[in-house]
C-alpha cells in the first residue's frame, strides 16, 4: 500500500471517529484534532524532516507518530 492511500484510508478512519483533519504542506502528513487534542501523523516512512518534526512534537508533550499500514493507522486512534 503506497503513502497516499495509507493518508487516505487512515484519514477515514479517523474522521468516522470523530477526528478533524489538517493537511499539512509536507508530502503524506497530517494533524488530527479532537477534544482540545492534537495529534501528528507521517504517512509511510518518514522523512528526515517529518523526523524532526516528531522529535520536536514529542519533546513539547505533543502525540506524533508516522504509520506504515491501515491497521498502525487504526490501532493508534484506537487508544485516543
Amino acid at each position: 500500500m503506497n503513502e497516499s492511500t495509507i493518508e487516505r484510508t487512515v484519514t477515514l478512519h479517523a474522521k468516522r471517529r470523530g477526528w478533524i483533519s489538517v493537511k499539512l504542506s509536507g508530502a503524506y502528513e497530517r494533524m488530527f484534532l479532537r477534544d482540545g487534542v492534537a495529534v501528528y501523523l507521517a504517512f509511510g516512512s518518514p522523512n528526515d524532516s517529518q523526523r524532526r518534526t516528531i522529535t520536536s512534537l514529542r519533546a513539547a508533550g505533543f502525540s506524533a507518530t508516522w504509520v506504515d499500514n491501515f491497521e498502525d493507522g487504526k490501532r493508534f486512534f484506537a487508544n485516543r
